[in-house]
């Protein structure tokens, strides 16, 4: 059974966490990828379940599916990762979770606000591909 993980990164750090992600799944992540999570990210809230956007990474080693949503009010993107069905490559995203979830300076990601939790806390995301037909629960 594939596991999810979830958490956060700075926004700055979106892009080289996925490369890296991708680089595991080995997967070629490339300018084409980046500028689709890009425009999908838009219009996301990682306050609504249903405004987050997928892209998978469908690579030799592994498919991850990479579900992302803008922190409204904060300079962080919510993340969840499914697909970790090695227990290495679930150590990595989580490695790269916490590296990334710093900002440029190596100071953790503040607290969010009383009331708001990541997206794990909320049963997952949607999808911005096709809500209704994703499955949400806990991997």
């Amino acid at each position: 059974m594939a596991e999810s993980l979830d958490g956060w990164v700075m926004a700055d750090n979106l892009r080289p966490f996925l490369e890296l992600l991708a680089r595991y799944a080995e997967y070629a992540f490339d300018d084409t990828d980046w500028d689709t999570v890009a425009l999908g990210l838009e219009h996301t809230d990682d306050d609504d379940p249903g405004a987050w956007y997928a892209y998978p990474l469908a690579g030799a080693r592994a498919r991850l599916d990479v579900d992302v949503a803008v922190a409204v009010g904060a300079d962080v993107v919510s993340v969840r990762v499914t697909g970790l069905v090695e227990r290495e490559l679930r150590l990595r995203a989580a490695t790269l979770l916490d590296a990334y979830g710093r900002s440029r300076r190596g100071a953790p990601v503040p607290p969010r606000p009383a009331g708001v939790s990541p997206a794990g806390a909320r049963g997952g995301p949607g999808s911005g591909r096709s809500p209704a037909s994703r499955s949400t629960g806990s991997g």
